[in-house]
């Protein structure tokens, strides 16, 4: 007769040791995957809104006007025809004119008055825009050595704007990044800086996948990272 012989404890601690190992390799390169593989589908989303806007100034002459959901979330206009402080009737970049079908969503969900949600790709332009639908003059953050001069990356104080000319670029789209915060906050929770100008708002995963900072694009192509 022979006897049948099965693994000690050793061997069994062993191999989940292996196993422990392995797993502790495997997750965070998967979730650095992740993050870069949001990370540009951020960047395409970017891209596409970008080309729906220069569709609308080559046929209004202007970049669209922006619309905010309170006074902080700044979002490309949809389809809804507004009057503009001329009193022309315009619309959005889906509608009456399909520059895009839809608007996408920020990749990066987060949340909003606490709950998390997914929310547009943001937009700012600084001039007239509507909050909750009501005509009002729109402020950029725009850095103080920044103002005006066209350089889009200014590391001075943020001071605010609403005369288009002043701002470095005609407009600034921006998903939240990783870091899932619009700006780039202090240890203690306070503001490093609120522009989309600013150097140190931009997203630069040689800090690391996850790091502050916005994935940002401007006209002419410039984005960051």
């Amino acid at each position: 007769m022979t006897r049948a012989r099965g693994f000690t404890l050793i061997e069994l601690l062993i191999v989940v040791a292996i196993i422990a190992i392995l797993a502790a390799i495997a997750v965070p390169n998967f979730l650095e995957a992740q993050t870069r593989a949001k990370v540009s589908r951020a960047k395409a989303d970017l891209r596409s809104i970008a080309v729906g806007l220069e569709s609308y100034l080559v046929d209004n002459n202007v970049y669209p006007y922006t619309e905010s959901n309170g006074a902080s979330i700044w979002m490309p206009p949809g389809g809804q025809p507004r009057l503009n402080p001329s009193n022309h009737r315009i619309g959005g970049i889906t509608s009456p004119i399909a520059y895009l079908t839809a608007i996408p969503d920020d990749v990066f969900r987060h949340s909003i008055e606490g709950e998390e949600t997914v929310a547009p790709l943001y937009y700012e332009k600084a001039g007239y825009g509507y909050t909750d639908g009501v005509l009002n003059l729109k402020n950029s953050f725009v850095p103080n050595d920044a103002l005006g001069n066209g350089k889009i990356d200014g590391s001075g104080p943020d001071i605010t704007t609403n005369d288009p000319k002043q701002t470095p670029r005609g407009w600034a789209l921006y998903s939240l990044g990783p870091d899932l915060d619009p700006h780039v906050r202090t240890s203690t929770g306070g503001f490093v800086t609120r522009s989309r100008y600013h150097i140190l708002n931009r997203y630069d995963p040689t800090n690391g996948s996850v790091s502050p900072g916005n994935v940002i694009r401007y006209p002419g192509g410039e984005s960051f990272p």
